[in-house]
């Protein structure tokens, strides 16, 4: 809020240090990453800077501006920013296990859209492309905006919960001033904090408590190093054992080379599965399409606007072609005029997948073979759009025997 903003004009005041400096600041922190055991990062608003998302308390920050009495500078839509070179760094050295963990203040879903895997990220002040059930945990990652609601506590979205079992209340999980911190990622920050033996702040002006505590207790323990990169003041700069004054992507970027790794681009990664059912004694067949989140096979994401089926002509009781508008995408008892085994060869239902179109993506066409097999014939497809091409590519990630896992509530069994 505008009066967390700072007062000081030295505390908004951007520092940069000489290039001399910095050299020999990142040859130390490189050093000290290549010895570390538990190394740990913690990152704020400074890092999306670049891809176009104010932060807050920089000089044209939110909070900055609004104390001000000005509106916030216009930028980039969260849900179409690019990950910077930072957050993809930050995804390839949690890939090759050089960071044990990652600490993040950030709602704008950039970590999570990088491809960092939800177990290795505690983002404390929430997601604003993920929603909760209060009553079951169950979590909803969307291509949206989860938060509808005005007043600043309310937190249902007015949308339900998928399983019959429970059909509670979504919430955003957006944490606002006044608000506890979410227990769990909250623990294991602190977990981390506690294991770690080197912290890396990034873009954070670690004024915002709790969550600037977890930085503090590695910079505080006997051994420990906290390493601080970011153009204004801090009040953890005393404990820091490296102090930088840089942009956060110049000191991702110097900092991979002097580790001789590479910086990945960013691709656009989704998971959708496609499946059908036949119920042998009627005849009929089910089909239904719905997105999943990149790391689990059950937890669902709303990466789909619509989908169309185009039907092989053997179909008697529903159009050639069929739009489906609404999640859960799924037709229902369709059924064939007659079967003969020649006729299954060409048994293909054409899916077209709609995405929402936050990178611009083009509609995909996936082929879909109908199978009178009892459990179904279902596959999840693994989907990859680079945004600088704008091309998809797919393939298969998995084929799956049970066709019940996502026609019923087998996602709140999940562990």
């Amino acid at each position: 809020m505008a009066d967390t903003a700072h007062k000081d004009p030295e505390q908004i005041l951007e520092r940069f240090d000489s290039e001399e400096e910095f050299e020999t600041k990142i040859k130390e922190v490189a050093s000290i990453v290549q010895q570390s055991k538990h190394l740990i990062f913690f990152t704020g608003a400074g890092i999306s800077t670049s891809a176009g998302i104010s932060d807050f308390r920089g000089p044209e920050g939110v909070w900055t501006r609004r104390a001000q009495g000005l509106p916030p500078k216009s930028g980039t839509s969260t849900l179409s920013a690019i990950p910077t070179s930072t957050h993809m760094a930050i995804k390839h050295l949690i890939d090759i296990g050089t960071i044990k963990y990652l600490v993040s203040q950030n709602t704008d879903g950039l970590h999570r859209r990088s491809g960092i895997p939800a177990n290795k990220i505690s983002e404390l002040h929430g997601n604003s492309n993920i929603e909760k059930c209060e009553k079951c945990r169950r979590e909803y990652v969307r291509d949206f905006r989860c938060r509808t609601a005005k007043d600043v506590h309310d937190h249902k979205t007015g949308r339900l919960c998928e399983s019959d079992d429970c059909k509670g209340n979504l919430m955003d999980s957006i944490i606002n001033f006044g608000e506890k911190l979410p227990s769990e990622p909250l623990m294991l920050a602190f977990l981390n904090a506690d294991e770690a033996d080197v912290c890396i702040a990034l873009g954070s002006s670690l004024t915002v408590t709790p969550a600037a505590d977890v930085p503090k207790t590695v910079g505080k323990k006997k051994g420990g190093k906290l390493i601080i990169c970011n153009l204004q003041k801090t009040p953890l700069d005393h404990l820091a054992a490296v102090r930088i004054f840089e942009k956060t992507d110049l000191f991702i970027i110097r900092l991979m080379e002097l580790l001789k790794q590479k910086i990945p681009p960013f691709i656009l990664k989704r998971r959708v599965v496609i499946g059908n059912d036949f119920n042998s004694s009627d005849g009929t067949w089910n089909i239904f399409v719905r997105g999943l989140d990149t790391n689990s096979d059950y937890l669902p994401a709303s990466i789909l606007q619509r989908v169309e089926l185009r039907l092989p002509k053997y179909y008697t009781n529903v159009p050639k072609s069929v739009l489906l508008k609404k999640e859960p995408f799924s037709l229902n008892s369709i059924r064939l005029e007659f079967i003969k085994s020649s006729i299954l060869t060409e048994n293909d239902v054409k899916v077209y997948l709609f995405f929402m179109g936050n990178y611009s993506e083009p509609p995909l066409l996936i082929t879909h073979k109908l199978t009178l097999n009892k459990n179904g014939n279902v596959n999840i497809y693994r989907l990859e759009f680079d945004p600088q091409t704008k091309e998809w590519t797919v393939d298969i990630d998995k084929k799956v025997e049970d066709c019940l896992l996502y026609t019923s509530d087998a996602a709140d069994e999940e562990d």
